[in-house]
This record gives C-alpha cells, structure tokens and sequence, in this order.
C-alpha cells in the first residue's frame, strides 16, 4: 500500500474512532442525566452526533469546528454535572477533546491534503512551463511564480490545509513549501520549517568566479568594519577569494575544531582569523607593532 492510500486510511480510520467515542458518550450523558437542563443538553449533543455520523467521513476541514463544538458541550455538561458518576463523564469527556485537538489528531486528517498537493506540485515541476519554457529552464525566480500560480492554494485552503504555525502566516507557509520545492530538497520535507543559514562558503567562491574583475586601477575595493582588527582596512574580491580559499583548505585539513563553523558565522567572523594575520603582517612590513 503505496503512502497515499495509507494516508486516506488513516484519515478514515480517525474519523471513525470520533465518531465511536461521540456516539458512546451521547448514550452515557443520556442516561445519567438527572435534571431537566441535562436531559435536553443530553439530547441536544445526541442530535449532532448523529449529523457528524450522517456526514462522515470527517474530513481536515471538519477538524476545526469540530473541536469547537466539543469544546462547547464539553464546557456545559461540566457545569451541569452534580453526581459523581456524571462529573466523572464530563472529566472523561474533556480529556476525549484534547484528544481531537492534538497533533496526532490533526495530522492524520492533514497528511491525505499535504499528499495530494506534493504531487500536484511534482506535476507542475515535471510537465509545467511558462511562455512555453519548461518548468526546468526557467530562472529560480521563474520556478517560484509558476508554483504559486499553477496550484489553485485556495481549494486547499477551503478543504481544511493548514500551512501557518506559530508567527508564521498563511503566506508564509506557501512560500517555504515553494522555497523547498524549488531548492530540491525531498519531497517529504517540503513541509518542514527550517531557518535560513548563510551562503555556503562555496557558494560565495562560485559566486565570485564568476564576477568580472576589472583592472587593477579601477577595481572596487571592499572596506570591512567592525571589532574584528580590520577596522579601516580595504580588502580587493581577490584578496577576499584567496582569504576564503585558505579557509575552506584549513576546514578541508581539519584544523579547526568545528568542521561548519562557517556555516553559523558572519562574513566579518568567517575572514577575521585569516585577516588578522595578513593586517599584522602588513604592519610588520610598514614597521607598525601592534
């Protein structure tokens, strides 16, 4: 059984299981009820169930308003509750709707709509184009357009798909689901929230073999500043390649304890090191101690 066939059955069997408990806790209010009020609460809560029955299965966009409503009732048969047996219910039925709040809950009802738009979204990466250029040759930013535009977000959105989280928005969602698509990363990843590390030190190297290099009497100089001992000094984009080159070599040879310790640091922290001996050197040869 492929995984989105066990998705859909999961989704299935969770609906099922909710609608089970809702319907054996609507016969345990019914008959421990004792008053007026707890009767009809009793059979108010039985007529929605058996709607909930009637519609199922329960779907991700169900999910929500669900909860809420069990929220609802749960918060009135407490109040109402006199007997022990009959606070003992509300307390078993307030942990039930935890339950249907939690992760494991909504993920279940989640995975068969996040299945559903990888593969919409693989579809558009393999047969896509724009302006009749394949989805393979356009530009990165070309890429990102076309995903966002060629998969219709708002039906997803309508059927119960939850991209935003914690200070992330719904926007947001979008545009990290299309940033790992568009990056290659596995497809079951492209959900994951992930932070943004600095350019690769490689990246930064291809990136500037690529520059054209002006002669030496126009060259534009790059001044670095900060408390690192550069203060003042001006650095050439060759001199910059060279500082890195002798980096990436002392990570390569493992002379340093932290073999990705440039992927965490700033570019003044990842040159300083290098800097310092170069600017001292420097000094040495113009008869500067520092």
């Amino acid at each position: 059984m492929n995984n989105l066939k066990l998705a859909d059955l999961k989704a299935h069997q969770t609906s099922e299981w909710i609608i089970t408990r809702l319907e054996s806790f609507g016969h345990e209010f019914e008959r421990l009820a004792r008053t007026a009020k707890q009767t009809g609460l009793a059979e108010r809560f039985n007529n929605t169930v058996h709607d909930i029955a009637e519609a199922r299965p329960l779907t991700a966009a169900d999910h929500e308003p669900l909860w809420a409503s069990l929220q609802d009732y749960g918060n009135r048969f407490e109040q109402l509750a006199r007997t022990p047996e009959q606070k003992q219910l509300a307390a078993a039925f307030g942990g039930f709707i935890k339950e249907v709040a939690g992760p494991p809950v909504k993920d279940a009802f989640q995975k068969p709509l996040v299945n559903e738009l990888i593969e919409e979204l693989k579809a558009v990466m393999r047969e896509g184009s724009s302006n009749r250029i394949p989805f393979s040759t356009l530009s990165l930013q070309g890429k990102k357009e076309l995903l966002s535009v060629a998969v219709d977000w708002t039906n997803y959105f309508n059927r119960g798909l939850s991209l935003s989280g914690e200070n992330e928005t719904t926007r947001d969602g979008i545009e990290r689901i299309i940033e790992n698509a568009v990056a290659g990363n596995p497809s079951v990843k492209w959900m994951e929230r992930a932070e943004l590390l600095p350019m690769k030190l490689e990246e930064i190297l291809d990136c500037q073999s690529t520059q054209h290099v002006k002669p030496a009497e126009k060259e534009t100089r790059l001044l670095l500043t900060g408390e690192t001992g550069m203060e003042n000094e001006y650095y050439s984009a060759e001199e910059l390649a060279n500082l890195f080159k002798e980096i990436r070599a002392d990570e390569a040879a493992g002379k340093r304890e932290d073999a990705h310790w440039y992927r965490k640091e700033s570019l003044k922290e990842l040159v300083n090191e290098k800097t310092k001996a170069q600017t001292a050197e420097k000094d040495k040869d113009r008869g500067i101690e520092r």
